[in-house]
């Protein structure tokens, strides 16, 4: 097959840091008969790609940067039958590292280090490279287990053989640290944490650790650890940082157990050790993140605990730059993410590019205005943000929405709908003569949950009124949803405050309503036809946008799968209350289509 034509893609100036990352175009390749092209959704960042950044691994001077990556197939060479177009997947840290120990010829080759890595739209990725996504994950979650999520499993259970009811000591609170701390509990261990921040340390107590260190209270902090640990220490420790940390990590496992060299974020690589120090049957173990089959396994035990991994911050695809600025600054507690990537089309090729569905214009209607533009790649349409707004917004891909259907969990970045109830239709009609006035309403209910964050729950009430008159040889039927009321209210209660409402009406050929917050103040809500990417009609619904007296704080993108930006000088709070709107109007939006447009359009 054909190369697709230029995508964006990011590169690295090795040897510049941060600085030389640039935003470019390049091909995926070409599809070999046992390849598959993926099309990448989410990017998780590693304390690794700042070294590839800085010269200090890696090769070639120009690099696409990262290994953690999660998306979904758009494409299949003629040999493969392991997956099929619309897949979600997650490539392999080490495309060649199938199963067994990790030989020389097997991790020769490496994403974003020594091949490029998966900070692009596009990549052609051999078969036996990939892992089916966790059905209940989000991309951005997904993007989290490659390398984090599967460095922390390789140094637990398989250099470890982790038991239940064993202890385990994780340094940090980064991505593999965090991941460890999930995984170590899920599978039923005590663990404890050291962090020199005490809000870290906090964040960890919420994930369920059991003891938390702060060694800047003890510089000596092998000692508390092995008093909170029965007197005796650990039997297992991730140890993340390396040649400033080893040596106490030592020390704070007990006889027989296991310390798994992980990483070199303190001090470095260059560990020297004293052999005395492992007297006892003590194990210094190097985990080198993991096979494709390690891999595997993984996946299995992140959908059958029905884990979710803890992600700290998603950033837009755009501002990759601050997303690795915010990584080097080491504020973070979990994963720090990249999504929101553009789908392309290639004149020729759209049988192996196939669009996204959208629930208001279908894919082969997009896919042909690329045609008849002659374009080589565009995105696909979507809601354009308001000017300056992207710069300080989040954007989050959904996951789990299928258009008109309410049984599905939806989740965006670290927010997920869940406990969705949707009540049966419901109508009654008042004779009147040759007259009926009737109602229709259908009631709907979630709650939504992010990581440290109070839950909101919704009750909404989707609803419409009609008068018919039914003559002898004609009838007549009106709407009176726009007099009668709003379509849809629905109550917002976030957790500890008192409900306030949502409501939303027709008004011409848009919808508009407001929002009132639990901390004072009127947002108000409107529809909007603002679009980017492949054409469509200009009157076409492409969103909606929640605004207050400062500006925009959420747009809620309807078009294909959906996507939700929301502001980030947002306060956690405000934040999960908004996304709980967003995800109202995301999943209500169908239910809007039953409602006849009547009256003239205002603004």
């Amino acid at each position: 097959m054909r190369p697709v034509a230029s995508l964006p893609a990011y590169r690295f100036k090795r040897g510049e840091g941060i600085a030389g990352l640039v935003q470019g175009a390049g091909s995926p390749g070409e599809l070999g008969i046992h390849d598959v092209r993926v099309r990448i959704h989410a990017v998780a960042l590693n304390h690794r790609d700042l070294l590839v950044a800085d010269g200090q691994m890696g090769d070639g001077e120009l690099r696409v940067p990262c290994s953690d990556g999660a998306g979904e197939i758009v494409a299949i060479g003629d040999g493969v039958t392991e997956f099929s177009v619309g897949d979600r997947v997650m490539p392999t840290f080490f495309p060649d590292w199938i199963d067994g120990e990790p030989l020389a010829p097997r991790v020769a080759r490496a994403l974003g280090g020594n091949i490029d890595g998966v900070l692009q739209a596009e990549l052609i990725v051999p078969v036996h490279a990939l892992v089916a996504t966790p059905a209940h994950l989000s991309h951005e979650e997904a993007a989290t287990l490659p390398c984090a999520g599967l460095t922390a499993w390789h140094a637990l259970f398989e250099a470890s053989a982790l038991r239940a009811g064993q202890r385990v000591l994780v340094l940090g609170t980064g991505g593999v640290a965090i991941w460890a701390l999930q995984l170590a509990k899920a599978a039923g261990a005590h663990v404890t944490v050291v962090s020199s921040d005490d809000s870290k340390l906090a964040r960890a107590r919420a994930l369920s650790a059991d003891a938390t260190v702060n060694y800047r209270e003890f510089p000596q902090w092998n000692v508390e650890v092995r008093r909170l640990n029965e007197g005796l220490g650990v039997d297992v420790t991730v140890e993340t940082g390396g040649k400033a940390t080893v040596a106490l990590s030592i020390a704070a496992t007990r006889m027989g157990g296991t310390i798994a060299l992980v990483g070199g974020v303190a001090g470095g690589f260059d560990v020297s050790i004293d052999g005395f120090a492992l007297a006892g049957g003590k194990r210094l173990v190097g985990v080198l993140v993991g096979s494709r089959v390690m891999a595997e396994r993984l996946a299995r035990f992140v959908a059958l605990a029905n884990l979710r991994p803890a992600v700290d911050r998603v950033f837009a695809f755009e501002n990759a730059g601050e997303a690795f600025a915010y990584l080097a600054a080491a504020r973070h507690v979990g994963k720090v993410v990249i999504g929101g990537y553009a789908c392309a089309f290639s004149p020729g090729l759209l049988k192996n590019t196939p669009a996204k569905r959208s629930p208001l214009l279908p894919s082969r209607i997009i896919a042909m205005a690329g045609v008849v533009l002659g374009l080589a790649a565009c995105t696909a349409a979507q809601v354009r943000t308001p000017e300056g707004f992207s710069g300080h917004a989040a954007s989050y891909d959904v996951s789990g929405h299928s258009p008109r259907r309410f049984n599905e969990p939806v989740r965006f970045g670290p927010y997920s709908a869940l406990e969705m109830r949707e009540g049966t239709t419901f109508a009654w009609a008042l004779p009147a003569g040759h007259a009926d006035v009737g109602r229709t309403a259908k009631p709907h209910a979630f709650t939504l949950v992010a990581l440290n964050q109070p839950p909101v729950q919704v009750q909404c009430r989707v609803r419409t009124w009609k008068a018919s008159i039914n003559g002898p040889t004609q009838s007549l039927e009106v709407d009176l949803t726009g007099l009668a009321g709003p379509m849809m209210a629905c109550s917002l209660k976030l957790d500890g405050t008192r409900a306030e409402p949502l409501e939303l009406s027709r008004n011409g050929t848009r919808v508009k309503g407001t929002l009132v917050a639990p901390w004072g103040g009127e947002y108000s809500v409107r529809s909007i036809a603002h679009f980017e990417g492949a054409a469509i009609a200009s009157s076409t619904p492409t969103g909606y946008e929640i605004s207050g007296s400062r500006g925009v704080v959420a747009v809620v993108d309807i078009l294909n799968a959906g996507r939700v930006h929301l502001d980030n000088q947002l306060d956690e709070e405000q934040r999960v209350y908004f996304a709980a709107a967003s995800a109202a109007l995301l999943l209500l939006d169908p239910e809007f289509d039953q409602f006849p447009r009547f009256g003239n359009e205002t603004r």
